[in-house]
């Protein structure tokens, strides 16, 4: 098909046609109209949308192979197949043929998770809700916690390209874990996100927190105890975010540079005027052999904690790896990672990035979370360092690491996910 289009574009010298100068100056080709076929489901406007040219626009090789990578890359089609034909005044009709793929999916939820162990559920995703482009994830955890939250998210927002919407609703209840009582979480969130650039993009969000402390418990402050009464604390929040992002593979990147600064405010209720700035900082540099330097560096500051909830705690394998679990906690948190990874066997299983494979992984890490009191000295930080092996399995990256921390023996850290 494909062929028939560069034949289209293709100058043919015909004898008596006049000299090659004027004939170098023909326009090139435009769009004209543009036929639809197979899209039984996903609405006209979207696949509009994802081809991205208005008719009349300049129509030339590389338009045609940006408009079959759009559709093939949108993750709403199983096949693809484009093909086109030219009047006599140098408009093109193309011809867009689509198998739409199965959008709705179910798969059980199995997930490790550091603070509340085991969690096992469902999660359904419809990438492609009612052919609008639109999507809706919806997971249920009913082991070690409870657990029930929904996020959809809609693209081209009043028309706009790149602007979005998105609403995130969750509910939740375990063991506290840090402290020694029940709790009850929920939370919505309306946000809308806008992509500047293909790279840089700005979040704007705000909603409403509750959280339920279910039980009275005392505590240690300062060398007395405390009691803290069970209470139902709620708060607004708002924040903003900027972000850019060059990766080349979300899932495990080989280059590029990850960056998020964001800004979140919390008014109203029983949390009043409480800030928290966070800036996360990753960066992925290519080595010699195919291995992967991967870099990371991130602070934490939460002006005005009011409630437990909000406190940073640091150590273990999402932190610190090689430190006990929540080992040191404040208002104040960094850290920095150098991590070379190994990719001995990654295969890209889809157009959106997700690979199978297994790779060999070193780090070092250093990090901590504490209290900015005045007359007190900053602690000690904590420093790791350990190797592993991670594989690769589609949005999955399970970690098998031995990590040591400076003060502590050597511990077997796993996760779900990588570290970063």
């Amino acid at each position: 098909m494909r062929r028939c289009f560069i034949a289209a574009l293709t100058f043919v010298l015909v004898l008596g046609l006049g000299d090659h100068a004027a004939f170098a100056q023909e326009p090139d080709p435009v769009l004209g109209t543009v036929i639809v076929e197979g899209n039984t489901r996903t609405n006209r406007s979207v696949i509009d949308r994802v081809i991205g040219l208005e008719q009349g626009a300049r129509f030339t090789l590389d338009e045609f192979d940006a408009v079959w990578d759009r559709l093939e890359d949108c993750g709403y089609f199983a096949f693809v197949d484009l093909d086109t034909e030219e009047d006599d005044e140098g408009n093109i009709t193309l011809h867009v043929l689509v198998e739409e793929e199965k959008s709705l999916r179910f798969t059980p939820y199995i997930r490790y998770d550091r603070r509340h162990k085991y969690l096992l559920g469902a999660a359904m995703k419809d990438s492609n809700l009612g052919g609008r482009g639109e999507t809706l994830e919806i997971q249920a955890v009913v082991y070690y916690i409870q657990r029930a939250r929904a996020r959809w998210s809609k693209p081209w927002l009043f028309g706009s390209d790149g602007t979005g919407l998105f609403v995130d609703a969750q509910w939740e209840q375990a063991g506290f874990v840090y402290r020694p009582f029940n709790y009850g979480a929920w939370h919505g969130i309306l946000g809308l996100k806008q992509e500047i650039t293909s790279n840089f993009y700005i979040e704007a969000s705000g909603g409403y927190e509750s959280f339920d402390q279910r039980d009275t418990y005392t505590w240690s402050v300062a060398d007395e105890k405390v009691e803290f009464a069970a209470e139902t604390r709620d708060t607004w929040m708002v924040r903003g975010l900027v972000g850019l992002d060059t990766r080349d593979n979300i899932y495990y990147p080989t280059k590029g540079l990850f960056t998020t600064y964001d800004l979140t405010y919390r008014f109203g209720g029983e949390i009043d005027g409480q800030t928290s700035h966070r800036l996360d900082l990753r960066g992925f540099i290519p080595l010699p052999g195919a291995s992967i330097l991967a870099l990371r560096g991130f602070g934490q500051v939460v002006d005005n904690i009011q409630a437990t909830e909000y406190v940073l705690r640091w150590g273990g394998p999402e932190t610190v790896r090689g430190a006990p679990y929540a080992r040191r906690e404040g208002e104040i948190a960094y850290l920095a990672t150098a991590e070379v990874r190994i990719p001995l066997f990654m295969m890209p299983v889809s157009v959106t990035g997700e690979t199978v494979g297994v790779g060999l992984h070193a780090f070092s890490d250093v990090g901590d979370a504490y209290y900015d009191i005045e007359g007190q000295s900053t602690p000690r930080s904590m420093v790791s360092y350990g190797a592993g092996v991670h594989i690769s399995l589609l949005t999955w990256q399970l970690r098998f690491e031995a990590a040591k921390e400076r003060d502590h023996d050597w511990t077997f850290e796993f996760m779900d996910v990588f570290n970063f």
